[in-house]
């Protein structure tokens, strides 16, 4: 058997490259809200177990909520989504996510198209996360949404609250 040598030389100067690219690349600025005074809140949990195998988001059951924004102002909207939950375990890659978005509109931030809300194997644990948007005038329907990665995958949420708060 042939063993290849690697240069020290080489790998210092690889890394010193690296290193040079890091501190010259600019850091991601955090996005900033700022939100007044709690107007209303409005709270759904439901007990009953949901599953999916869908690699498209769908809506959890029940939880799609309406927001009312005046004509002429912002509001800013702090959904939070608390969920007992647990993603199967496959020989695939597994991912099990979740995310909120304006029905017909963007998702919320943080901008990730679905964060990973339970390990592949891990039996069922309790997760929480919050999304905030500013959003304008009109009505405006705010949905959670699950998905897995790949369709071998389960998706269970055994159950779940979800609270939509409307702020100045």
């Amino acid at each position: 058997m042939r063993m290849k040598r690697i240069s020290l030389t080489g790998l210092a100067a690889t890394a010193a490259v690296l290193a040079i690219v890091a501190l010259l690349r600019p850091a991601a600025a955090a996005t900033v809200h700022s939100c007044g005074p709690v107007l209303k809140s409005i709270v759904k949990t439901e007990t009953s177990e949901f599953t999916t195998q869908s690699t498209s988001f769908v809506s959890l059951p029940g939880a799609t909520t309406n927001v009312v924004v005046p004509a002429g102002e912002t509001r800013c909207i702090k959904a939070r989504l608390y969920v007992v939950a647990s993603c199967s375990e496959t020989a695939a890659n597994d991912f099990c996510g979740i995310r909120v978005s304006v029905v017909g509109g963007e998702a919320f931030d943080p901008p990730i198209n679905g964060i990973d809300i339970a390990p592949s194997g891990a039996a069922p644990a309790a997760y929480a996360f919050q999304w905030v948007k500013v959003l304008g005038e009109g009505t405006h329907k705010i949905r959670p949404a699950a998905a897995v990665q790949n369709a071998m995958t389960t998706f269970t949420i055994k159950f779940w609250t979800f609270d939509v708060e409307t702020a100045e």
